[in-house]
């Protein structure tokens, strides 16, 4: 079972297991040093980003693998704004910029469109300033109706965005990446207001 770990704000080094959260056994030390097979892997302090995630494969202090990356979740603590994700993402090296975004309660009869999520994807790169490579790609499949509904895959010239509309929850996850700055919160309002979903949650991660 993965393990995530956290530094938050106050540098309180923390275990999230699933919706529990426990102190980790020793969160004396402001660095924490992590060691990937036998050489030192990671070693950290808090900069700029709110938290840091950092999934494991064990518990074990001597021996923590990471398998993980750098992200943001507004479902966890405070997250930068649009600004800030910008602003690290231009001066930070960072090579995309990946929002995942998770909405529930949408309306019905739009997440079961074809012509309603094609017009989407359009609308989105329009309103995120990205130029597609190519017209939507969405398509309806799924043989166990818990996954069932429509598939969106739209290509960018700097990446691209897709989603999976799921019919029996009315929820949409949707994913944005893209190796051009873009605004991570007002894109997940975008979706939201686009499918009148009740509820939104996104998490932002930077990729290197």
């Amino acid at each position: 079972m993965n393990r995530i770990f956290s530094i938050n704000s106050e540098d309180n080094p923390e275990i999230l297991l699933g919706n529990d959260v426990q102190k980790a056994s020793d969160n004396s030390s402001k660095n924490v040093n992590i060691v990937s097979g036998c050489n030192p892997g990671f070693s950290t302090k808090r900069e700029s980003v709110s938290y840091i995630w950092i999934v494991l494969d064990s518990l074990s202090y001597s021996g923590w693998r990471c398998k993980g990356m750098n992200s943001i979740s507004p479902r966890m603590g405070t997250s930068l704004s649009d600004k800030e994700c910008i602003d690290r993402f231009k001066k930070g090296g960072e090579w995309g910029l990946l929002t995942s975004i998770d909405l529930r309660d949408c309306d019905p009869k739009k997440i079961r469109s074809k012509e309603v999520i094609t017009q989407f994807s359009i609308d989105l790169c329009d309103h995120i300033d990205m130029k597609r490579f190519g017209d939507p790609i969405v398509v309806r499949f799924g043989s166990d109706p818990r996954v069932q509904g429509y598939s969106l895959a739209q290509l960018i010239e700097t990446s691209l965005v897709s989603g999976h509309f799921v019919e029996e929850t009315d929820r949409a996850f949707i994913d944005v990446f893209s190796c051009k700055e873009y605004a991570p919160k007002k894109t997940a309002e975008f979706c939201q207001k686009y499918f009148g979903a009740q509820d939104l949650k996104y998490t932002v991660a930077f990729r290197t």
